[in-house]
Parts: structure tokens; sequence; C-alpha cells
């Protein structure tokens, strides 16, 4: 609650439901105000690093997903079942990804009063084993 202002009322009754803002006024009788509030915003400060920490941790993921794992000496065949098992990971992200889409566009179709039973669909690729990356790729 530290980065929401707080609307406080005082000098006046409100009955029923008080609606604010930019295109309302508020009448008060005399010697009423109106002001909003907000803490010191001591807290912003850890709220940002907070922020900070999880989007690192987010992008850490999504790379995982695509760079090859750094290991040692390791068997190929041993490489392979461990590259399949990231890639299976991201192509499951993208399979979700493209049903979300479509569902969305679905909505959207039946919103502008075009659902069409066999309606454009989005693709996308889940083929991912072809496309190597190294650190100067990322």
């Amino acid at each position: 609650m530290t980065s929401f202002p707080i609307l406080t009322i005082s000098g006046s009754k409100v009955d029923g439901e008080l609606v604010t803002g930019p295109e309302e006024a508020l009448v008060l009788p005399p010697g009423g105000d109106a002001k909003f509030i907000e803490p010191a915003g001591s807290a912003l400060e850890a709220q940002q690093a907070e922020i900070s920490a999880v989007e690192k941790r987010m992008a850490s993921l999504g790379l995982q997903l695509l760079l090859p794992p750094a290991r040692g000496v390791e068997t190929l065949g041993a490489k392979l079942i461990a590259r399949t098992e990231s890639m299976s990971m991201l192509a499951a992200t993208a399979k979700s990804l493209e049903g979300a889409l479509n569902e969305a566009l679905a909505w959207h179709l039946r919103y502008l009063g075009l659902g069409m039973p066999e309606g454009p669909r989005i693709t996308i690729n889940r083929d991912f084993s072809g496309l190597p990356m190294d650190a100067p790729m990322v």
C-alpha cells in the first residue's frame, strides 16, 4: 500500500457510494476538507529491489531453456537427454502460448460477430533443436 494514495474526507458524511476520478467532483459543506494522503514511501526502495530480483530470476529461467547447459565431461547420450528435457519444457511453453493466443483470437472473432468454425489459427514454432545459441548470440 506504500505506492497508493488514499482519499480522506473530513467534515462531511458520505451516504452511499463515493465516486472519484478525473471527471468527478466532490461537493463538501463549509469547513469540509478532502485530500489524498500517502505514506512516506520508505518501503518503495524495498519494493523496487524485490521487483528487480524477480525480473532477474525470470530472465535467468528464460535463458536457461535456450542456453546449452555448462557441465563437466558427459557422454553424447547424456547431453542429448539433457537437451531434450530442456527443449521439451520450452516446447510445452510454446504450445501453451499457442493455445492461449488461439483462444484469445476465437473470443475476438466472436466479439466481432465473425465466429467461424474453421477460422484463422496461430501457430508457434516448437522445433527448437536446430537453434544453437552461444554467449555472443544471447
